[in-house]
């Protein structure tokens, strides 16, 4: 029994022996009974990510997701036109109705001898209080403070509400926004034209203050006869003449409007039409004052004006 066990040891420690050195004595490691699984292979993570070569730096490489929506009809910036209009389309009521008239003997003879009494479908109903004129008003007496005017000067200022009030007061309490203004005649000869310019710049400034939307539209002042000149001081054609051109630069200076009411009223000398060429009455026989018949070319001057303004409002509007 002893000598069988013997003999076993000795042959298995030669068996050691010979699977130990192998190979000019290098040793051989014992291969790995078991193999990693392909799915526990691990990537690197510091290898760095490649950018297509012929894709620019931040350009998207995928095309947008089917549910990115599609902008469809974008509007357009181009303004529409708005239609062509003839004067003719354009209703002088929806201009007179934001009108107030300021002005002397002129424009006071206007409200009855013409107007609304003839052409309500021109300047709508009539409202006397919108019609602050009054025989001998002038610049003068509408740029003081009403509280300091003697009683004979109060009699030729126009009452609003049965008071005689400031113009740029009266103009912001009606809400009217078109102020139709008429002087000179009262002022030229007692002011000269330089002051009478220069009183009548501080008039509207006045008013323009109070009613910054106010739109001036300054009447020109119609001529006087010829053989009335001598009798009126310092009246003169020629002065009217000279305070007209210079009301129309301002008008065209500060954006004004100025309605010529006078040009047919006047021959090539300045002085006013006795008649017309059909004989019909022009002057009423004083020296600045006109017929009914006169005022017919007022009424088609300011009818002009109003039609004109509105299609300038109209396409100043801008587009649909």
């Amino acid at each position: 029994m002893k000598k069988k066990f013997f003999i076993g040891f000795m042959l298995g420690a030669l068996m050691v022996a010979v699977t130990a050195c192998t190979n000019n004595g290098q040793i051989i490691s014992p291969t790995p009974t078991s193999t990693a699984k392909p799915t526990d292979t691990v990537k690197p993570t510091d290898e760095p990510s490649k950018q297509p070569t012929d894709v620019p730096q931040g350009t998207p490489t995928t095309a947008p997701a089917d549910n990115t929506p599609t902008p469809t009809n974008e509007p357009s910036n181009t303004p529409t036109p708005l239609p062509q209009k003839d004067l003719s389309e354009f209703n002088p009521l929806d201009f007179f109705k934001d009108a107030i008239y300021i002005g002397d003997s002129l424009m006071n003879f206007y409200q009855w001898r013409g107007n609304s009494y003839v052409h309500p479908d021109i300047f709508g109903k009539y409202n006397a209080k919108l019609w602050q004129a009054v025989n001998s008003f002038a610049v003068r007496f509408a740029i003081r403070d009403v509280s300091t005017l003697s009683e004979a000067e109060l009699g030729f200022v126009p009452k609003y509400n049965g008071e005689a009030r400031q113009m740029w007061d009266v103009v912001a309490e009606s809400g009217k926004t078109r102020v139709f203004m008429f002087f000179g005649l009262n002022d030229i000869g007692v002011s000269g034209v330089d002051k009478f310019i220069e009183q009548y710049q501080e008039l509207i400034g006045k008013i323009k203050a109070k009613t910054p939307a106010a739109k001036i539209y300054i009447m020109s002042i119609t001529s006087m006869r010829k053989d009335k000149q001598s009798t009126t001081g310092g009246l003169s054609n020629a002065k009217i003449k000279e305070a007209n051109e210079r009301l129309e630069a301002l008008c065209t200076q500060n954006g004004w409007c100025f309605v010529d009411v006078a040009s047919k009223l006047r021959d090539a000398d300045y002085n006013l039409l006795l008649t017309l060429p059909d004989g019909t009455k022009i002057s009423d026989g004083t020296n600045v004052h006109i017929e009914k018949a006169g005022y017919v070319f007022w009424d088609e001057a300011l009818e002009k004006t109003a039609r004109e303004e509105l299609r300038k409002e109209y396409y100043e509007g801008g587009s649909k």
